[in-house]
C-alpha cells in the first residue's frame, strides 16, 4: 500500500467516523431537516473528494475515497458491512440488507456525494432504530 494510499484510507475512515458518530443520536429528525442534513452531508463530501482528488500527488478517484470510507462503517460498529458486487454497493446490518444503490462512475464526485450521504443516512438511521430495539437491562 503506497503512503498515498495510507492517508487517503486514515482520511476517509474519520470522516465517515465523525459523520457517523455525530448522527447516531436517537431523535429521528422530522422529513424536512432530513431533506437539509443530506443536503450538508452531500456538500461536505463532495469537497472533500474534490480536495483530495485535485491535491493529492498520484491519481485516486471519487469511488475510491468514497468506498474506503463507508468500509469504516465497521469500525464504528462491527455489525455495518459495505459490500461492492459489479457496480452495486450494498449496505447490511448483522447480514441484513439495509440498502443497495449503483455505483456512480468512479470520478463522479457529486455522485459519490449523493451515494455517500445517503448510505450513511441509512446506517445511522439503522443503527439508531436498533439501539431502540435493545432490551433494558432491568
Amino acid at each position: 500500500m503506497t503512503n498515498v494510499s495510507h492517508h487517503i484510507q486514515r482520511l476517509s475512515a474519520l470522516v465517515m467516523t465523525v459523520v457517523l458518530g455525530a448522527c447516531t443520536l436517537p431523535y429521528v429528525p422530522s422529513a424536512p431537516t432530513v431533506k437539509a442534513d443530506r443536503q450538508e452531508l452531500m456538500e461536505v463530501f463532495s469537497a472533500g473528494y474534490r480536495n483530495i482528488t485535485e491535491k493529492y500527488i498520484e491519481e485516486v478517484s471519487a469511488g475510491s475515497i468514497a468506498l474506503n470510507g463507508l468500509g469504516g462503517f465497521s469500525s464504528i460498529d462491527p455489525a455495518l458491512k459495505i459490500d461492492l458486487q459489479d457496480d452495486l454497493i450494498t449496505l447490511t446490518y448483522a447480514g441484513d440488507e439495509i440498502t443497495s444503490m449503483k455505483a456512480p462512475e468512479p470520478d463522479n464526485i457529486i455522485g459519490w456525494a449523493e451515494m455517500t450521504s445517503d448510505m450513511t443516512s441509512a446506517a445511522t438511521l439503522c443503527r439508531s432504530r436498533r439501539s431502540q430495539q435493545k432490551p433494558r437491562a432491568p
